[in-house]
């Protein structure tokens, strides 16, 4: 199958390998797409935009690589990343100037010269 990105619908934006396709005469034709991680959908015919060969992509793909992750899965990577910019942050806390201030952790050299 070929390379193909869905262009509408309820999987706008994913990417997959095409597996088979249904003909329904009078109908809208039916597209059966399996992504990266196995996941098998299907769209309208209409929906689906051929963007390569097997799974050489002659265009550039998002950074997720048009893989559609399931509403656990982008609440665990949102906290993971919420937590790990939290572990990044550093708290100066100067009471003789009464300043209190959380940074970024790239703003530590500040604390160096404070210090």
């Amino acid at each position: 199958g070929n390379l193909c990105m869905i262009t509408g619908g309820r999987n706008l934006g994913r990417v997959g390998t095409v597996v088979n396709r249904e003909r329904h005469p009078g109908s809208f034709d039916i597209v059966h797409i399996k992504d990266t991680l196995g996941h098998n959908f299907a769209t309208r015919l209409n929906n689906v935009f051929i963007i390569g060969k097997a799974t050489k992509s002659y265009v550039s793909l998002p950074r997720s690589k048009g893989v559609k992750l399931s509403i656990a899965e982008e609440r665990d990577k949102r906290l993971a990343a919420k937590a790990a910019s939290a572990s990044r942050r550093i708290h100066v806390h100067i009471p003789v100037l009464g300043y209190s201030k959380e940074l970024p952790h790239n703003l530590e050299f500040l604390v160096d010269i404070l210090l």
